[in-house]
């Protein structure tokens, strides 16, 4: 198993057992029978005066958004819902595993979630205790119930009866309340630490996941994501109350509070970076992209007005413009991309429908856990676990679109390597099929050049002067005829020039370029033999071989051509053999006869180009013929095989 295979494994195995909780997360019979509120607006009211008041009922969560103002809940408790068989039987179908109300002396309120400032507690039943105070501002050792939330323990009672709490909170007064015995709070609270802390453990693996592509592939994705990761892991541990667990002994008392308002308006500059980044792989608009940069840069405004005092100010425009900006980026998906040109290109690796179901999801996802605490919509029951349902649906769907866009650009890269090691080896062959043609064409010139040197400081007649002159020019000729005839093999896109002609003319017209008695032609078949072919590159094809035989046979031998009717495949045709017996240069290397620039190691005082052998075969193909070679009883036999059409 590899390592990449090992961090999925256990990815899976975090998100599973975070959903698998989240389902079994029912709970036991709440002792709440109703809920009502009151709003004070001048904070000042006592307890007797709040009493006199018309509260106004409510059920669930209490949704008031952000608010300076103070919030009196009135709870009617009343224990005879643990044995009402209505409310009983919808526990029980909420879930077989949940655990059963058992009998107790005590009962558990608990305050949800952990960044409200200062609960208090008025109880009729203790009266002796006067206001009992909780919240983040206070000391968690100081906790009637110490757990991640905030709680009193209270007397059990055998008849209903009201209690009271007074809420204030700089953040948003989102507060959902719930009474058990003792035993089964407990128990729902050691569920939920296990809950909270595969969560953080998610996020810790995340970072460690995101460092880890950083350290092997750097991607300003994945460092944004890394950094967004990071700053929610700080959020989450916070916002799950484990500052003030952990380090109460050490921080100050509202070190939690004031930690909460800041990483609030740190962490939507980490995603916006990191939205930024992923966006801009998709070319869309520069000035839709723009009106993000007050998104990101806003925790700079959000902290003067935390420092001036306008705490909840600041929180409520971070939130609102956090909203505003995921619906931005869905703006932007629909109508700042051109979504053909993402479609024609390599890159972006991620599909643009893909972003777009992410975001569009996310949208509303986030839209359902913060519309309550602005007070725009009636809260969910998930609105008070807002940090563990973002870690389960929006940062595991993005770490899946990373593994996925870092696995596709791993591909990328290799694909790109390959390329380029590709094109550096078709440059290195290149730079050596230049030095091999270089080496050549200087070797092979020189020759004649040095004979017609040799020539004119030497005194001979003129008219054998004349003709090793002209030999020598005839010489870099044919050299410099076969350059031109190798780099025509090289244009794949040279046209065809096909025509019907007699295949004894195009015998005798290529052989009227040899005036030399050693060339015996034979026939055996008819001279008005019609061949369909192009013309000008078979008598190349057949010139450099009656050229080849001629120069590198015996000087007193006869060079054999002969034209016959031969099948091929079931395909009718014609071969032109060219055979000479094996002169000085010997016997050819069978491998390499064909390769560019070949020549025998005995055949360097002959000049030539090593090029005739290769630019026949290359033009036979290319004309639909086919070039083949023996050596029967110490012979060079070539035979050029012609379909009588082409195809």
């Amino acid at each position: 198993m590899t390592l990449g295979h090992a961090w999925v494994k256990t990815l899976m195995c975090l998100f599973g057992v975070l959903l698998l909780g989240t389902a079994q997360a029912s709970e036991p019979v709440n002792l709440i029978a109703q809920q009502a509120y009151f709003k004070d607006a001048t904070g000042q009211l006592t307890l007797a005066e709040v009493k006199q008041k018309t509260f106004t009922p409510y059920e669930g969560i209490l949704s008031k958004g952000y608010s300076k103002e103070v919030f009196w809940i009135r709870l009617r408790l009343d224990p005879t819902r643990a044995a009402d068989p209505a409310v009983q039987a919808t526990q029980n179908r909420q879930s077989l595993f949940r655990p059963r109300s058992k009998p107790a002396d005590e009962w558990v309120l608990r305050i949800r979630p952990a960044y409200l400032d200062d609960i208090t507690l008025y109880d009729p039943l203790e009266p002796e205790r006067g206001s009992r105070v909780t919240g983040d501002r206070h000391a968690w050792l100081a906790s009637e119930f110490r757990s991640m939330n905030h709680g009193f323990v209270m007397p059990a009672a055998d008849k209903p009866r009201d209690v009271w709490l007074r809420l204030q909170t700089t953040s948003t007064m989102l507060v959902g309340l719930d009474v058990y015995t003792y035993d089964d709070m407990q128990g729902l609270e050691r569920r939920q630490e296990i809950i909270n802390s595969v969560d953080i453990v998610l996020l810790m693996f995340l970072i460690l996941w995101g460092v880890s592509l950083c350290i092997s592939r750097p991607d300003k994705v994945v460092v944004a994501f890394s950094l967004m990761m990071l700053l929610s892991f700080f959020y989450a541990t916070n916002y799950l109350g484990y500052y003030r667990i952990f380090f109460g002994d050490y921080l100050p008392v509202a070190f939690s509070d004031r930690a909460h308002s800041v990483l609030v308006m740190i962490v939507p500059a980490a995603h916006t970076l990191f939205n930024r980044r992923l966006l801009a792989e998709y070319q869309p608009k520069a000035w839709m992209m723009r009106l993000l940069l007050p998104v990101q840069y806003y925790f700079i405004l959000g902290f003067l007005l935390y420092f001036l005092g306008y705490v909840g100010l600041a929180l409520q425009l971070n939130l609102t413009i956090l909203t505003v900006s995921f619906a931005w980026i869905c703006a932007i998906l629909l109508f700042g991309i051109d979504q053909q040109k993402n479609a024609s290109q390599d890159y972006p690796l991620i599909p643009l429908k893909v972003i777009m179901a992410y975001y569009f999801a996310l949208l509303i996802v986030y839209g359902i856990l913060t519309l309550p605490a602005l007070n725009l919509m009636a809260p969910w029951p998930v609105s008070l676990g807002r940090s563990m349902v973002h870690s389960v649906i929006a940062f595991g769907t993005l770490a899946a679109i990373v593994l996925v866009r870092g696995r596709l650009r791993e591909q990328q890269r290799q694909r790109a390597l390959a390329v380029a090691n590709e094109v550096a080896t078709l440059e290195k062959n290149k730079r050596l099929e230049q030095d091999q043609f270089f080496a050549m064409l200087t070797h092979e010139i020189r020759t004649p050049l040095t004979v017609m040197t040799y020539a004119t400081q030497t005194a001979l007649p003129d008219e054998q002067l004349r003709d090793h002159v002209k030999h020598g020019i005839s010489e870099i000729d044919q050299i410099i005829e076969r350059c031109v005839q190798a780099d025509r093999v090289g244009q794949d896109d040279t046209p065809l020039e096909v025509g019907r002609c007699k295949a004894i003319d195009l015998v005798h017209d290529t052989l009227k370029r040899f005036p030399d008695q050693r060339i015996e032609l034979s026939l055996t078949v008819d001279p008005n033999q019609p061949l369909r072919t192009d013309a000008s590159l078979f008598q190349v094809v057949f010139g450099n071989l009656v050229d080849n035989a001629l120069k590198y046979s015996p000087a007193e031998s006869m060079v054999a051509v002969h034209v016959s009717h031969a099948s091929r495949q079931d395909q009718a045709g014609l071969v032109f053999s060219v055979s000479n017996w094996v002169g000085p240069s010997g016997v050819p290397d069978a491998q390499k006869l064909f390769d560019k620039y070949y020549r025998a190691s005995r055949s360097r005082n002959i000049t030539g180009s090593g090029l005739g052998l290769y630019v026949a075969r290359a033009f036979a193909t290319k004309i639909g013929g086919e070039l083949t070679h023996t050596t029967p009883n110490n012979q060079i036999v070539f035979e050029l095989w012609m379909p009588t059409y082409m195809s």
